[in-house]
């Protein structure tokens, strides 16, 4: 079930007045409200569609660039780890809210990333992971296992809305 947020109208010119309507499940909001779309760095799209608030459990699809996967998106599930959690604080200490997520690939693959979401200094909301992808099938036995780093962004951020 789609929510809503209804924006304040903006006034087009003196005579024409609009309101504007987003779907919430269709844009990131922040860290403290994770549920949207979520666009990587390389052009990754995540889009976490539910939250259980009491476990932190989540719903999520993933999609990776052309490049990679001509298909998807792939469903996958996660945790948000810190959710409705008050937390003591020492003046030097800073909260992040802590995020996992894992898919499974079309040709057996399993990939999972772990990291926190916290607003950088540009005051934008971002997650970033560090990822490790499992591969079956390899030409070495070190490339079973690849591991590297994303950061995702609120879609809204990258369309530049």
């Amino acid at each position: 079930m789609k929510q809503w947020l209804l924006l304040s109208p903006i006034t087009i010119s003196t005579t024409i007045s609009i309101t504007i309507l987003i779907s919430q499940t269709s844009l990131a909001q922040d860290c403290n409200d994770l549920i949207g779309t979520w666009v990587s760095d390389a052009g990754s799209t995540l889009n976490i569609k539910e939250i259980e608030a009491s476990t932190g459990f989540m719903k999520v699809s993933f999609k990776s660039p052309s490049n990679l996967y001509s298909d998807g998106p792939f469903d996958g599930t996660g945790y948000v780890g810190n959710m409705n959690k008050s937390i003591s604080l020492k003046p030097e200490q800073s909260v992040v809210t802590t995020i996992t997520f894992t898919f499974k690939w079309p040709e057996e693959s399993v990939s999972a990333w772990t990291g926190h979401c916290n607003v950088n200094n540009q005051g934008v909301p971002v997650i970033q992971s560090q990822w490790l992808e499992s591969r079956p099938v390899a030409d070495k036995p070190i490339e079973h296992t690849l591991t590297g780093i994303t950061t995702f962004k609120p879609s809204r951020m990258s369309d530049g809305l």
